[in-house]
């Protein structure tokens, strides 16, 4: 039978999990066969570690109950998709593959942290992360991943080496500075850092590098997003009418920048009652305005959590909470689903 018969099989599965076709985040790389076996190579375009086993034995399924195959291997490899435009192989960022800011409007809302928790989330799917730990006056990345106080940022002819905690990379101002001082600069000079850290970084190849930008629209806001090379941007907001009333205002900014808008984490959507379950909304307002005006989505709705609000020890195991696990997991599958599509489209 012509091999195209299977690569076109292959493409229609349905994958259950995800409830979406296989060629929809897969591919079919090569097909070959001996009279004895065949052996199916494909490459999965979004960090998705724990799909492998089912894609195979959907694969394999799908060889004997539609060709009558009984032996058969298949490979599957994580290969992310690129969405960020190709630029010179000596830029420091030559081998980035996707940039994703993450924005609030204000600052209290669990921006830091829910940046560190997409990056662990993703990591833990396959994928090479990096962390830019851009709120320049609030650095949180040293106390969330709980990197020692002592550890330096080692320099090569005038590069930064990033620090590496579970896997990934990190850059922040607090491994340049004591962890008492403050960072006094005014708006340019910060700027100036800001991207001395992005682009002297040595990052090496990254599926995704995370940037934490600093809260509002200010001049180094701004100049960052002008700057940094971004494959979309993810708002993080509670319901809070003032956070709701911040996070518009850095939507308009970014949106003014032609930046793409890859949807919106609710924070601190609920309580949950670790006695009786009872869940109770923490603020009464909703943000479903915000998705209208702005013909966007919300990517989820975490839950206050004892867990997270001890992020700080809690980090190098994401949370011990499964199905806070389980809310990041969905929220990094619908950021590398709407990344792939941008590639799709361009």
């Amino acid at each position: 039978m012509p091999d195209s018969d299977i690569n076109k099989a292959i493409e229609a599965i349905i994958i259950p999990s995800l409830k979406i076709k296989f060629i929809d985040i897969a591919s079919v790389v090569n097909i070959t066969n001996t009279a004895a076996s065949y052996n199916i190579s494909i490459a999965i375009h979004i960090p998705a570690k724990s799909l492998i086993n089912e894609v195979q034995d959907l694969i394999l399924q799908l060889l004997k109950q539609d060709f009558n195959i009984h032996s058969a291997t298949v490979n599957c490899n994580n290969e992310i998709t690129r969405s960020l435009p190709r630029i010179a192989a000596t830029n420091n960022l030559s081998k980035v593959k996707n940039s994703i800011a993450i924005v609030a409007g204000k600052g209290g809302v669990g921006k830091s942290t829910t940046a560190a928790n997409l990056a662990l989330s993703l990591a833990s799917q396959g994928a090479k992360v990096g962390i830019l730990d851009a709120d320049i006056f609030g650095p949180s990345m040293k106390l969330l991943f709980n990197i020692d106080k002592n550890s330096e940022i080692k320099t090569e002819n005038q590069h930064f080496h990033p620090l590496i905690s579970n896997g990934i990379k990190i850059m922040s101002i607090a491994f340049l500075i004591t962890d008492d001082a403050p960072a006094i600069w005014r708006g340019p000079m910060a700027s100036r850092m800001l991207l001395q850290m992005l682009n002297s970084t040595l990052w090496g190849e990254l599926d995704y590098l995370i940037i934490d930008f600093p809260p509002g629209t200010s001049d180094i806001p701004l100049t960052l997003a002008q700057k940094a090379p971004i494959s979309a941007a993810v708002y993080v907001t509670t319901r809070q009418q003032l956070a709701i009333a911040d996070v518009k205002k850095s939507i308009e900014m970014f949106d003014k920048l032609s930046i793409s808008n890859a949807g919106i984490i609710e924070n601190m959507s609920d309580f949950c009652c670790s006695n009786c379950q009872h869940i109770e909304p923490i603020f009464n307002n909703n943000i479903d305005d915000i998705t209208n005006s702005y013909n966007t989505k919300v990517l989820g709705k975490i839950p206050l959590s004892i867990e997270l609000s001890q992020a700080g020890n809690m980090l190098n195991n994401l949370t011990s909470n499964s199905k806070i696990n389980e809310l990041y997991q969905q929220i990094t599958l619908e950021i590398a689903m709407t990344l792939k599509n941008y590639h799709k489209s361009s």
